[in-house]
């Protein structure tokens, strides 16, 4: 399950189990777990394991640059989008939007999620409409020719992966 979960979602995988055995950790670790946690562990220091180890995804994906469907790549260090090598014209904000969202492609999240995680303060989420509607429009002048952003009627958007 850990390898197939590695092929389509590059997020942390932590093992919590009662086996204690050092097979059984380094079998946990081969199939692709990052952490490998038994019982009895307190909540404290797991919490803490899993924002180190989201710390850390969250900062090597940062420096990489991600491939994607219709010859999309995104650098998220340099905020740079490309289109089979051709730069993407985005916003501060409007990028900010499809970081968020390429970082976790599938994951749908409304509206107000995006203004949440977009935004530093309050306000209304329907800007976000108009973000997602000029983000389009960039990727299709730069020769996307598929939307790289899905919308899920009544639900909100997601990235395509």
């Amino acid at each position: 399950m850990c390898r197939k979960v590695r092929e389509s979602v590059a997020c942390p995988i932590v093992f919590l189990t009662a086996r204690v055995e050092d097979a059984d950790a380094i079998a946990g670790f081969a199939a692709g777990g990052d952490d490998y946690v038994t019982k009895p562990f307190s909540l404290e220091v797991l919490g803490a394991r899993v924002g180190a180890h989201l710390a850390r995804s969250e900062r090597s994906s940062e420096r990489a640059v991600v491939g994607f469907s219709c010859g999309i790549s995104i650098d998220f260090g340099a905020r740079e989008a490309r289109v089979n090598g051709r730069p993407v014209e985005l916003a501060r904000k409007d990028f900010d939007i499809v970081a968020l969202l390429a970082k976790r492609p599938g994951q749908v999240f409304d509206r107000a999620m995006v203004h949440d995680l977009a935004w530093d303060e309050p306000g209304d989420p329907s800007v976000v409409t108009e973000h997602i509607r000029r983000i389009r429009r960039a990727f299709a002048q730069a020769g996307c020719e598929t939307d790289p952003i899905a919308t899920q009627w009544g639900v909100g958007y997601s990235w395509r992966a």
